[in-house]
């Protein structure tokens, strides 16, 4: 019957329209079709089946009506659907990167686990769409409508969303990184998975953080790991220093300790202030390699004299010389620097009473604070 099927539409866009007019109660069944790098504008594939179908390569959809259709397993990689209708459309792990949909309407359609990569929605009509579990990475929804949309489990890294409007929308279990919104309204977003009271926020990246607040258990794991567990590595790793950072982080880990290593390679200075004054705080305790990271210096003096928790630098570089910012003295719990040779002489070094000595501060630290706050 699917073969039967694509040899109408093989006869061209027009025929197919007729042959589905003259037979409303056929199911089309395009299952397995090779549809790829043909122009189908405006055809009617309304509750057609494409399991499995190729519908790739610049195919052309414009203005097609896919209502009701089934896309399960469906590859339309680099697909052109502009002003297509998909609502109520079904799709199941389909390939629909760089899937240009501009102006379409997706309303109530369902798009589960599929990939969306740089797929173009912006201008879409995707109020009540389900995109549970896909992923949206690098996709324009720019002044898309996701009134009330599902995101549940969606991944967006560098996802568009300028001038969308997300209001309503579900985003429980979102992951969004670097995510444009500019000028998208982000009211009553709902962060409850279903089975839950409902709590919303106007903030799609304080969604994930605002759950957990809700989630007492996993709020605790999440403030412990970085009070008590987390190690603040900041200096230049490079690939030619690739084995001193594993020294330090196996180290850090042998004893239950959690490594957050930033590379200042490449990094603007003012990012690099904000960045590592911001981690510094949640951090245990900061070990500062200032070995061929000038730099580090006047990170430094940023981050100790705002930041009370224990600075351990050390150096492999000028040896001999005093690598010390201006008026360090004035901190106890900035540590002179560890002098090391390579990384086998570096792992020697840090042997227990080492770290133990930051322990030993911050605990120090913590008491003065107590005392302090009675």
């Amino acid at each position: 019957m699917a073969d039967e099927h694509e040899e109408i539409l093989g006869r061209g866009v027009k025929f197919w329209n007729q042959w589905r007019r003259k037979n409303p109660r056929v199911k089309a069944d395009l299952s397995f079709a090779n549809l790829e790098g043909d122009s189908f504008d405006g055809a009617n594939f309304r509750d057609v089946n494409f399991f499995q179908a190729d519908l790739s390569g610049e195919a052309s959809f414009i203005g097609a009506d896919f209502r009701g259709a089934t896309f399960e397993f469906t590859d339309l990689l680099d697909s052109y659907c502009s002003k297509a209708d998909f609502r109520g459309a079904l799709f199941v792990n389909a390939n629909l990167s760089e899937l240009d949909c501009e102006l379409a309407d997706f309303r109530e359609a369902q798009i589960h686990s599929c990939d969306l990569l740089e797929a173009n929605f912006s201008g879409a009509d995707l109020r009540g769409t389900d995109f549970n579990f896909s992923d949206l990475s690098h996709a324009n929804f720019d002044q898309a409508d996701l009134r009330g949309a599902d995101l549940t489990g969606t991944k967006m890294l560098e996802t568009r969303f300028t001038g969308a409007d997300l209001t309503g929308a579900h985003v429980y279990g979102v992951t969004p990184w670097e995510v444009e919104l500019d000028g998208a309204t982000q009211r009553d977003l709902v962060i409850t998975p279903e089975g839950q009271p409902r709590v919303t926020v106007d903030d799609l990246e304080l969604a994930q953080f605002m759950y957990l607040l809700l989630d007492n258990s996993s709020l605790r794991r999440v403030i412990d790991t970085l009070t008590s567990r987390v190690v603040l590595l900041l200096g230049r790793f490079g690939p030619a220093r690739q084995d001193c950072l594993d020294v330090l982080q196996a180290k850090i880990r042998a004893r239950d300790l959690v490594p957050l290593s930033v590379d200042l390679g490449g990094a603007k200075r003012p990012d690099v202030m904000e960045t590592a004054t911001l981690l510094a705080r949640l951090a245990r305790f900061v070990i500062a390699d200032l070995t061929n990271a000038p730099e580090l210096v006047q990170v430094l003096e940023a981050v100790v004299p705002e930041v009370t928790v224990p600075v351990l630098p050390i150096d492999s570089s000028s040896r001999g010389r005093r690598v010390q910012f201006e008026n360090a003295w004035r901190y106890p719990w900035y540590f002179e620097a560890t002098r090391y040779e390579d990384a086998a002489h570096l792992s020697k070094l840090l042997a227990a009473p080492w770290f133990s000595r930051a322990d030993r501060k911050r605990e120090e630290l913590r008491a003065k604070r107590l005392a302090a706050d009675i």
